[in-house]
């Protein structure tokens, strides 16, 4: 009787043991990618939020700017409207709107005080963790009497902010247009 080659049951086991360490070797690299993109992806997110949420409150402001002159920590602009309530519904009233950053439990933030009228100031936290916020219009125009400068046209806003534990701050101009709409 002639016997025909094939694989004994040692050697098929020694070979799907073989086969299951290198599955489960690729599948921990795959992992390890999968978690550092993931992380990468919502330190992004964060960011991107950040900047968004800054850039959508300036444009607003900006846009109904006719005046400027900058300020202790940041600036201020005379504007034809004023932002009202937590859903910052628009009402044509002038107001004095004041862009600074403040240090708050030993960290520093963003924040919005609009003065309308005789009323009192509102304030309103922007963003955490902004380090400095500048303006910079396209083309310098002497201050008036009282200090402030005429703005119409491109901008810059040069931000600079940290997340947690993040060194150092991320510099990041915003261009914008000053004096848009009236």
């Amino acid at each position: 009787m002639s016997r025909k080659p094939a694989l004994t049951l040692v050697e098929l086991l020694a070979s799907l043991a073989i086969v299951s360490v290198l599955v489960v070797a690729a599948l921990a690299v795959t992992t390890t990618i999968a978690r550092s993109e993931l992380v990468l992806r919502k330190a992004d997110a964060a960011t991107d939020g950040t900047e968004d949420a800054i850039r959508s409150v300036l444009q607003l402001d900006l846009e109904h700017a006719h005046h400027w002159r900058p300020v202790e920590g940041g600036f201020a602009v005379q504007t034809n409207l004023r932002l009202a309530g937590p859903g910052l519904t628009v009402e044509h009233v002038p107001s004095v709107v004041t862009y600074c950053v403040m240090e708050v439990d030993g960290r520093r933030h963003l924040l919005r005080v609009q003065t309308a009228g005789s009323g009192s100031p509102e304030r309103e936290l922007v963003a955490a963790g902004v380090e400095r916020i500048a303006l910079a219009p396209a083309k310098d125009v002497r201050p008036n009497r009282y200090g402030w400068k005429g703005g119409r046209g491109e901008c810059v806003v040069h931000l600079a902010w940290r997340s947690e534990g993040e060194e150092p701050p991320r510099e990041v101009p915003l261009h914008l247009r000053m004096g848009g709409a009236d």
